[in-house]
């Protein structure tokens, strides 16, 4: 679901990578995973992993990430390995954009809600084993006091507001009605949640992947091979990223009215077999997502922007409104049951 038409072609990255890696490039096939654009590359009996990044990445990003890698390699956490050209660079910019070789990992990537269960909680067991291996390593900070305030209700109104105004250019009479419906709950919404905002100095902040979900898992035989993309790792709230990648994995969350409590309560309990959650941590799990998620507009203003892909930005839009819609419904209730599971610890 790349956000961004790509500035890549195939004679592009041809030359590029013969000129940079000394790579003779057979064939080149379109990888569709995640945010950004991606290609497999095969040369000879080898085969490569080409990621170009967003614009909106910098050359400080990249530099975060070829150290995260190498430090993830050395403690043996099972990920992809960067490619360093004739020089020695782990990343290039290319027409404004930055590129990065890999090796190709051949395993299976879940786009959609497919986790097989045994995966899903042997993902949740590795992503608490990955917060511990990065106890003390130093990445940015997210998610604190500072986003916290920034967020202003009479802002985010109105920037609701500018979204219901552009939805009369949707032709589309029922797709209108719909887009309208969904931007009016979540403007609704700001009231609700904004008191949740305190939820976060109460809760545990690790090191963390950032974007953890099946989309970042490769697997063969239902066993994990490696997780991919670093580029958004974090210091950033453990609960937070723990149902985050819950619902953008498990099979009872593609409709999220069928989202399974208990499943995810067991979800939960294969992390803290690995990793420790507070008693704050499980009871403002299911508050501090639907905060976050309430606050975002994502999807919605792509669409309005006509950027790549929008119908399927639409889509994803659609299906986490739907969350908000479950969660303010359910919160309590998941709070509840997983703080009456009494199994959590000091972190």
């Amino acid at each position: 679901m790349a956000i961004q038409k790509t500035v890549l072609n195939h004679s592009i990255i041809t030359e590029s990578l013969q000129k940079l890696y000394n790579v003779s490039v057979d064939k080149i096939e379109r990888v569709k995973t995640g945010s950004a654009n991606c290609y497999k590359v095969c040369a000879g009996i080898k085969q490569y992993f080409l990621k170009e990044y967003q614009e909106t990445f910098s050359e400080s990003d990249l530099q975060r990430e070829a150290r995260l890698n190498r430090f993830l390699l050395s403690a043996a956490f099972p990920t992809s390995v960067l490619i360093t050209d004739v020089n020695g660079n782990a990343y290039h910019r290319i027409n404004n954009r930055y590129i990065v070789l890999q090796e190709y990992i051949d395993g299976k990537n879940y786009i959609g809600h497919d986790l097989p269960d045994k995966t899903l909680f042997s993902a949740a067991e590795l992503l608490g084993k990955l917060h511990e291996i990065l106890r003390g390593y130093e990445l940015p900070a997210e998610m604190y006091k500072p986003w916290v305030k920034k967020f202003d209700i009479a802002q985010a109104g109105r920037a609701y507001d500018v979204l219901l105004e552009q939805t009369a250019e949707i032709q589309d009479k029922t797709l209108r009605e719909r887009v309208r419906e969904d931007l009016i709950f979540k403007k609704e919404l700001l009231n609700t949640i904004a008191p949740w905002g305190n939820c976060f100095d109460k809760v545990t902040y690790k090191n963390s992947h950032g974007d953890y979900s099946a989309m970042q898992i490769l697997c063969a035989d239902d066993e994990i091979k490696a997780v991919i993309d670093f580029s958004s790792a974090a210091k950033i709230p453990a609960s937070w990223e723990l149902m985050r990648s819950y619902m953008q994995s498990a099979a009872d969350t593609k409709n999220p009215a069928d989202f399974d409590a208990e499943k995810f309560q067991g979800y939960v309990r294969c992390y803290q077999s690995v990793s420790a959650l507070s008693k704050e941590d499980l009871q403002y799990m299911p508050y501090i997502y639907l905060y976050q998620l309430g606050r975002s507009r994502y999807g919605y203003k792509e669409y309005m922007l006509n950027v790549e892909n929008k119908a399927e930005l639409l889509e994803f839009a659609f299906w986490r409104t739907n969350i908000c819609r479950m969660l303010l419904q359910r919160a309590d209730e998941i709070s509840q049951m997983l703080i009456s599971q009494k199994n959590f610890g000091n972190s």
